[in-house]
C-alpha cells in the first residue's frame, strides 16, 4: 500500500488496465460501483450481481485507492486548492451542521412560515464532517466526487414550474419524476429545433425569436431541480418579443407576473399566492399557472407563425 501511495498518477495509470482506469472515471462520476463497472465493460451478469462483485473487488484494491487519490489530488493542485482549506470548510460544515435551527409550519392564516417551537440539528451531517476530518485529502474529495450526481430530494426550488403544481407534502418517486422532467425537457427541444427545420422557408426573425421564448420557458419549466431565477432569460427575452412584436405582449405580461410572484416569495420569506385545495395546500400553484399559460401562448404563437406565415402577419 505503501509503494502506490508514493507513486505518481503517471506511474499508477501504467499499473492499471484500461478497464481499471475507466472504472475509476466512471466512479468518480455518479458513485456507483455497479454501474460503473457495467459502464467499464465489466460482465454484468445475472441482475448486475457479477458487475457488484467486481466493483467491490477494484474498490478494495490499494492500487485503485491510490490512483483515485493521485486524481483527487492533481485536480487540488489545478484548481489551487490546500488541504488546509479543505479541512478548514469542513469544520465549517460541522458547525453548521451543530447549529440548531428551528422547525418550521406553514400558517395558513399568516400565509407564511413559522417557528413550530422545536429545533433540530443535522447530527449525520456533524458525524459525517468529524469523520472526514480524520482522512487525508484524496478521500475527502472523493466524498464529493462519489456523491456528485446526487441532488436534494426537492423538485422544486421555489420555481413557477410544473413541479409547483404538486400539493406541498405530496410523497412523489422524485427520482423518477426528474428523469421524465428532464426526457420532457429535451423533447421540448427536439421538437422546436424539429419544427424550424421542416419550416425553415417560414422560419424568419419573428418565428426564430417565438422559438427562443418557448425554449427559455419550456426548459425550466420541465427541468427539475430549478430556482426562480432560471427564468431570468424568460424574462427578458419574453420582454423583448413583446416590444418587437406588441401582439406577443400577453406572453410577456403572464411570464413577468410569474416570476415577480417567484421573486417576491425570497423577498418577503413567505409565499403570497398560496392556494389551499381540498386539504392540500399548493403554495405557488398560481405562480405555475401563469408561467404554463406563457408557454402555452408562446407555442401556439410559433405553431401559427410557423404554419400559416400569412394569417401571422400584423
Amino acid at each position: 500500500m505503501a509503494v502506490y501511495e508514493d507513486m505518481s498518477i503517471e506511474e499508477l495509470e501504467k499499473l492499471l488496465t484500461r478497464k481499471e482506469r475507466l472504472f475509476v472515471e466512471e466512479y468518480d462520476r455518479d458513485g456507483n460501483g455497479t454501474q460503473a463497472a457495467i459502464r467499464a465493460g465489466y460482465n454484468p451478469g445475472k441482475k448486475n450481481a457479477s458487475a457488484s462483485v467486481q466493483a467491490s473487488k477494484l474498490l478494495r484494491s490499494a492500487k485503485i485507492s491510490a490512483y483515485r487519490r493521485a486524481r483527487a489530488n492533481e485536480l487540488c493542485r489545478q484548481l489551487g486548492i490546500s488541504q488546509e482549506t479543505i479541512r478548514l470548510n469542513v469544520m465549517d460544515v460541522y458547525r453548521r451542521c451543530m447549529t440548531a435551527k428551528p422547525v418550521m409550519k406553514y400558517d395558513p392564516d399568516s400565509r407564511e412560515w413559522v417557528e413550530s417551537g422545536e429545533y433540530v440539528f443535522d447530527s449525520k451531517g456533524a458525524l459525517k464532517a468529524m469523520e472526514l476530518l480524520g482522512k487525508p485529502l484524496g478521500d475527502i474529495l472523493g466524498v464529493y466526487f462519489g456523491q456528485a450526481a446526487e441532488y436534494s430530494g426537492y423538485l422544486n426550488l421555489n420555481a413557477p414550474n410544473m413541479y409547483a403544481l404538486i400539493p406541498h407534502g405530496a410523497e412523489v418517486n422524485t427520482a423518477l419524476a426528474a428523469r421524465l422532467g428532464i426526457l420532457a425537457a429535451f423533447a421540448l427541444a427536439a421538437a422546436v429545433l424539429a419544427a424550424l427545420l421542416v419550416f425553415r422557408r417560414q422560419a424568419d426573425d419573428r418565428a426564430l425569436l417565438a422559438a427562443a421564448v418557448v425554449l427559455a420557458i419550456g426548459v425550466p419549466f420541465l427541468l427539475p431541480h430549478m430556482h426562480e431565477r432560471y427564468f431570468f432569460l424568460a424574462d427578458v427575452l419574453a420582454l423583448a418579443w413583446a416590444c418587437a412584436f406588441p401582439r406577443s405582449a400577453p406572453c410577456a405580461l403572464l411570464v413577468e407576473l410569474a416570476s415577480l410572484g417567484a421573486y417576491v416569495v425570497v423577498l418577503r420569506g413567505k409565499f403570497t399566492l398560496a392556494v389551499s385545495l381540498d386539504g392540500r395546500l399548493f403554495p405557488m400553484l398560481c405562480e405555475a399557472l401563469l408561467m404554463l399559460a406563457g408557454l402555452a401562448f408562446a407555442v401556439l404563437s410559433l405553431a401559427r407563425r410557423l404554419a400559416f406565415p400569412q394569417k401571422s402577419r400584423e
